[in-house]
């Protein structure tokens, strides 16, 4: 475990006056220790990180040495262990677990208790999960870039999709990180299109916005081009959404607000007469153990960016019954230049 997230804690627990702070949701427990297990506890106290587990899992981790690991195979168990932790008056809980995990491990516990946001804590990545990042986003782009030379005219969205989805696993992904988007033709005017049985046509424009999971953390990537030859318009859409994605790539800096990208890429497109108006959805969102979590890019989020979060920007334009362009890299959030994660990503517009 690293010593960054253990400072992270301890901080939270004096920011927040708490004595101990309980992790109880599998993925804060897999973001703390770097272990997966289906049920177990993360209690932190200002001195100590103890890891509560079960015979399942107890003998697989006893002896790691970041983390005390504790053997405890029910609730009075778990219990017991916290009433026996000296002065502890005042528990912290993430405030994503449910009503009734509150009732079952927080409550009972007769301390002060206050719900935080783990994902504020999990929005500065440390370098070892920025290496896993890199890692994931190494096989969605050696994926994009493999599906640019495969794919053929006839063939259908859900075929593409499947074979994406099998290029990853064979990459070592472990699962998919969000439902891939396959869109052509008509079908790129939609953002969020699901793959469907429509053959893949020349000349027509193919949006493929995929992610994967690699050790625990996600990627998220997407590629609009064509095969064949593009139109002049498509060019100018196309050019448009590239302009705007690259100079939020290159403007992009820590201590900017979320909302400040947003209109960085925004305004580019909302000056076009034809499409300005046509980019509906927000720029970005973080990346880490969920391809959805803080901090975001959008015009509503005016929470400030920190040095080495992990965020998307992906502006788009969608023209109604025509077609659509979305282009999207991950980056890590820098006090000068960004790092783009998917950097090596083909971005030309046309497969010939």
């Amino acid at each position: 475990m690293e010593n960054e997230k253990k400072i992270v804690c301890k901080n939270f627990l004096k920011k927040h006056n708490g004595d101990i702070f309980v992790l109880i949701t599998q993925l804060n427990r897999l973001w703390y220790s770097g272990i997966s297990t289906t049920e177990g506890y993360i209690v932190i106290t200002k001195n100590n990180s103890y890891l509560l587990l079960d015979d399942r899992y107890y003998y697989s981790f006893a002896s790691r040495k970041d983390i005390k690991v504790i053997r405890c195979n029910s609730m009075n168990e778990y219990f017991n262990f916290i009433s026996s932790i000296p002065n502890c008056k005042k528990a912290l809980y993430e405030n994503s677990i449910s009503i009734e995990q509150y009732q079952t491990f927080i409550k009972p516990l007769k301390l002060k208790d206050d719900a935080v946001n783990l994902k504020e804590l999990r929005m500065v990545k440390t370098p070892s999960e920025l290496k896993k990042l890199q890692e994931s986003a190494d096989i969605v782009v050696n994926t994009i870039n493999w599906i640019r030379k495969t794919i053929k005219v006839g063939l259908t969205e859900k075929q593409v999709a499947k074979l994406v989805y099998v290029h990853m696993i064979e990459l070592g992904a472990s699962e998919l990180s969000f439902a891939s988007i396959i869109a052509s033709g008509k079908n790129s005017s939609f953002p969020h299109h699901s793959p469907s049985d429509k053959k893949i046509q020349k000349n027509e424009f193919i949006t493929i916005d995929i992610g994967c999971v690699y050790d625990g953390y996600c990627s998220d990537i997407t590629r609009t081009f064509v095969i064949g030859a593009p139109t002049k318009r498509m060019k100018e859409m196309y050019n448009l959404v590239l302009l705007s994605q690259q100079t939020g790539v290159e403007k992009i800096r820590a201590g900017m607000k979320g909302s400040d990208v947003d209109a960085i890429c925004r305004n580019i497109i909302s000056k076009n007469k034809t499409w300005g108006k046509m980019f509906t959805h927000g720029t970005g969102h973080g990346v880490g153990l969920e391809v959805h979590e803080l901090p975001n890019n959008k015009p509503i989020y005016h929470g400030v960016l920190p040095e080495n979060s992990v965020v998307t920007i992906e502006p788009g334009v969608y023209e109604p019954n025509e077609y659509g362009v979305r282009i999207e890299d991950t980056v890590v959030v820098k006090k000068g230049k960004c790092v783009v994660l998917t950097k090596k990503a083909d971005k030309n517009i046309s497969i010939k």
